[in-house]
């Protein structure tokens, strides 16, 4: 059970929910990588997370300096590559339990935390239908896997018109799965 933002961040490192964007996990990790593009900075903390995220961000330096004299533990930031939400195709939550699946999307490109304050709500049988038009035969495969390895979890994905991410043949993001 993923019962804490601190159990699906270890989750998230070891690899558990497969494909993810170049991750590195605290400041001198992401400096000893030479990585010049954007990234996004968030908080493996259960409290605090919102407050320690930032989109998009090139200083990181100065950024992680600036959560870290706001009380952030610098030990549970966390970088990875930014996201390329132009290419956005769907993101949202999706769940599976007795009373079977359940997806909550948007198909705004955007911040998922925003775009889905507009959301769309389907059940049933009809959301496995309506993600094949949408995702990658293995990244489809990945979140069916998920749902059945973490019954009644949310997983939280991304899903992009073209193939991202560290496995192959996907374009879709797992970002967490959780029950909290």
């Amino acid at each position: 059970m993923i019962d804490t933002k601190e159990k699906n961040f270890t989750a998230y490192k070891n690899g558990l929910f497969g494909n993810k964007l170049r991750t590195w996990y605290g400041l001198d990790d992401f400096n000893n990588s030479n990585y010049t593009g954007y990234v996004t900075i968030r908080y493996s903390g259960d409290v605090g997370a919102s407050n320690y995220t930032a989109y998009n961000v090139l200083r990181v330096n100065d950024k992680v300096k600036e959560f870290i004299n706001n009380g952030a533990d610098p030990k549970l930031l966390i970088i990875n590559e930014s996201a390329p939400d132009e290419k956005l195709l769907i993101q949202g939550e999706i769940t599976k339990d007795i009373n079977g699946y359940s997806l909550f999307y948007s198909l705004e490109k955007g911040k998922m935390r925003d775009c889905l304050q507009n959301g769309i709500q389907i059940y049933g049988l009809k959301v496995k239908l309506f993600l094949q038009n949408y995702l990658f035969t293995n990244s489809y495969n990945d979140i069916m896997e998920l749902i059945d390895l973490y019954p009644d979890h949310i997983i939280e994905f991304s899903a992009y018109e073209m193939k991202l991410g560290d496995c192959r043949y996907r374009n879709t993001i797992i970002w967490e799965v959780r029950k909290y």
